[in-house]
């Protein structure tokens, strides 16, 4: 599968550097709409509590009709991707943050 992603996306870097994000696993999921989001938060939590890294691919949304040729992935069915494997913690890239913008000014309450 990891080859003929490869060659369906057409360029080794992207697979390598973006859409697989270097992780030595990478699960592509389909459903209806309406299940994604809990299928998608109960297994990357699973992940979480057994010591698994991962990243939700959102560049795969560029791919997803030619990965859903491929695949033979029908019409209707959303089409997720998800990076894993175990941390290495000497990476540079492991290290790296971010800042973010404060709860209050991405925010709102309504009572």
């Amino acid at each position: 599968l990891v080859h003929r992603r490869v060659h369906v996306l057409g360029v080794r870097e992207v697979h390598r550097g973006h859409v697989h994000a270097g992780a030595p696993g990478c699960l592509l999921y389909t459903s209806d709409a309406a299940d994604v989001g809990a299928y998608m938060q109960t297994l990357l939590l699973a992940m979480t509590a057994y010591g698994v890294e991962s990243c939700p691919q959102g560049l795969l949304s560029f791919y997803a009709d030619t990965v859903r040729a491929e695949l033979g992935v029908t019409e209707g069915k959303l089409l997720v991707g998800v990076s894993f494997g175990y941390a290495d913690e000497s990476a540079p890239v492991n290290h790296v943050t971010a800042e973010r913008a404060g709860l209050a000014s991405t925010t709102a309450f309504h009572a």
